[in-house]
């Protein structure tokens, strides 16, 4: 499916425990005007103990037993909290529905993206909020459970839509697929950064270049675009993903996107590839693109 294919109709806001919705909220009333699309919120309640009626289950479709009573009074406040920030964000996130999902956060959100059938999730980051660990965080968790592209939203976003963007530039076709959604998404870039973390010192980087092409063919950028490609090379640390999220500060980027490959969530969840680093860590906001079953991941570049 090409970029101008592409729409989004429907858009899921996703609140989670202990993260400031304002951020995401405004970004997503942005891109549902951008779009004309449909807003929904989703306030997802995870008990630390489930309700009398199951166990805990691993399958979005099996988690029903998650049934809060209607007095539950911590349920119950965490939506109020929603809504007063949903309110306080933006006058046009008003229009938006909210309903309260509970079970663990992120089969909560994604069976929420399915029943609204949603075509894109945002969603706060969770980073600096709360006390999870990095593999914890709910956005890592909706990004193995989904099929849809991920906006997570940090704490330094603002309503703008970004317009510095980076792309996490592995050579592999979901950068690729990455690059069409977001400009699908996304108005015209400003700034481009298409960055490849090196390892080891091998001096051809035709393949590298020739995968840059590519992803700039699909972006579609304009003239005035300012696009900036950059090989770093590493001999042992910072991880990738490190050393992405060290570029981003240093130059400013408003957004950085990646694909995630790997077709089933236990490859996902074994691979623990750089889109999810990058959403375990990062402290600018990242879009997140998996590769469906309608654009299969082709084999890296040189390979």
């Amino acid at each position: 499916m090409t970029a101008e294919e592409l729409r989004f109709e429907r858009i899921l806001l996703a609140s989670c425990r202990g993260a400031d919705l304002a951020p995401a909220a405004r970004l997503a009333v942005a891109l549902a005007k951008r779009h004309a699309a449909k807003l929904h919120t989703a306030v997802a309640f995870e008990p630390e103990f489930p309700y009398p009626g199951g166990s805990a289950a691993d399958s979005p479709e099996a988690d029903t037993h998650w049934v809060a009573p209607a007095d539950e009074p911590v349920a119950g406040e965490q939506l109020r909290i929603a809504k007063r920030q949903l309110a306080a964000a933006e006058p046009g996130a008003a229009t938006s529905s909210v309903s309260l999902e509970v079970g663990q956060e992120p089969l909560a959100i994604t069976r929420a993206a399915r029943r609204h059938a949603a075509d894109l999730i945002v969603m706060p980051t969770t980073t600096g909020h709360t006390a999870r660990s990095a593999d914890h965080r709910p956005e890592i968790g909706v990004a193995l459970f989904t099929t849809l592209p991920l906006l997570a939203v940090s704490g330094r976003g603002t309503s703008d839509l970004p317009r510095r963007l980076l792309f996490a530039a592995g050579l592999d076709e979901s950068i690729v697929v990455a690059a069409d959604v977001a400009r699908a998404l996304l108005p015209e870039p400003t700034h481009v950064h298409l960055v490849h973390v090196a390892t080891g010192e091998s001096l051809d980087d035709a393949p590298i270049h020739a995968h840059f092409d590519r992803i700039a063919t699909a972006l579609a950028a304009p003239p005035n675009s300012v696009i900036e490609r950059c090989i770093l090379r590493r001999r042992s640390r910072p991880e990738p993903w490190r050393a992405l999220l060290a570029f981003a500060r240093l130059r400013g980027v408003e957004l950085v996107v990646a694909g995630l490959h790997g077709g089933s969530l236990a490859e996902r969840s074994f691979l623990r590839n750089t889109a999810l680093r990058l959403l375990g860590d990062a402290r600018v906001s990242t879009l997140v693109v998996p590769v469906t079953s309608a654009r299969e991941a082709e084999p890296a570049v040189g390979a």
